[in-house]
């Protein structure tokens, strides 16, 4: 019989959202930081949104691994009205904008579009605000 492979540490990654800002830039290098400081395994990825107007004239990025995409805030987003309705559901807007809509644009762009997505078993999401203590490890914790 063929020998079993040897078990391998599952391949972790983690991202976190930002903006072509000063603001975000800050609490980038913090993610970055603590991140190595940590000892969390796998690599780190700063999801920068930026229109191709803020690229211009951004200075960050190279501040550490970054994956690029649109910037989803900065999309009018135009609401349907439900098929067989006149009007849009009450209180809803005919058309919204909104930063939040970073956070599901930037994760499916980075795992449809990033090699490293490819290679990935777990994906730690963090907020740009959130700093590591230890590692997090992801059997160990039952996922």
């Amino acid at each position: 019989a063929a020998p079993l492979p040897e078990p391998q540490e599952p391949r972790v990654w983690t991202v976190f959202c930002a903006e072509c800002t000063n603001n975000f830039d800050y609490k980038s290098i913090g993610v970055y930081w603590s991140h190595r400081l940590s000892g969390m395994p796998g690599g780190v990825t700063r999801l920068l949104a930026c229109d191709e107007e803020q690229l211009k004239r951004y200075k960050g990025l190279n501040l550490g691994n970054t994956f690029v995409h649109r910037n989803y805030g900065r999309i009018q987003h135009k609401r349907r009205v439900p098929e067989g309705e006149t009007h849009p559901p009450t209180g809803s807007r005919a058309q919204d904008s909104s930063p939040s809509y970073n956070k599901p644009g930037s994760i499916m762009e980075w795992v449809m579009h990033s090699e490293e997505a490819k290679s990935t078993d777990y994906v730690l999401y963090i907020d740009a605000d959130m700093l590591l203590r230890k590692p997090l490890d992801p059997i160990a914790m039952g996922v």
